[in-house]
């Protein structure tokens, strides 16, 4: 997956006619260090934080991406709001590979497949199979991805 990575993100560089591809995109400089980035589709920061205290400043405001820096408790926090969909999400996470950020949290919403799982738990996969299609592209062996899955 390495190469075809590297490959990805040379093209992203060659094609996007940028240097810096995180700030052209989310206003997030790649040159800078965050403690976190998030990742939402579609939630504006100010709904995720609504009980903390927190400085914000929306950078990047575009059709399809917003980016805005948050400092919350003397962390600094980038967070991007992309549009829905597997293919707006994976795009954004192959262009954080620029960056000098290695805390990423997405925070989104998906379907149960279990009747105990309630609105509003807070769940963490070990694994996640998506039947968009953009996953295969990620990988020399098209089922290396669903390794640990086990059947529920």
């Amino acid at each position: 997956m390495k190469k075809i990575y590297e490959k990805l993100q040379n093209n992203m560089k060659k094609h996007s006619n940028s240097e810096n591809i995180m700030k052209t995109t989310y206003g997030l400089d790649d040159e800078e260090k965050y403690d976190l980035i998030i990742v939402a589709p579609s939630w504006k920061p100010e709904k995720v934080w609504l009980k903390y205290n927190y400085d914000i400043e929306q950078v990047k405001e575009g059709p399809y991406y917003n980016g805005y820096v948050l400092e919350i408790e003397n962390k600094k926090v980038g967070y991007i709001q992309t549009a829905s969909g597997a293919s707006n999400v994976i795009d954004c996470c192959l262009t954080l590979g620029h960056g000098k950020c290695n805390n990423i949290l997405f925070i989104g919403a998906v379907g149960a497949l279990k009747d105990d799982i309630q609105l509003g738990d807070i769940i963490i996969p070990n694994c996640s199979i998506s039947g968009e299609g953009a996953s295969f592209y990620l990988s020399e062996n098209n089922h290396s991805f669903i390794r640990g899955w086990k059947r529920v």
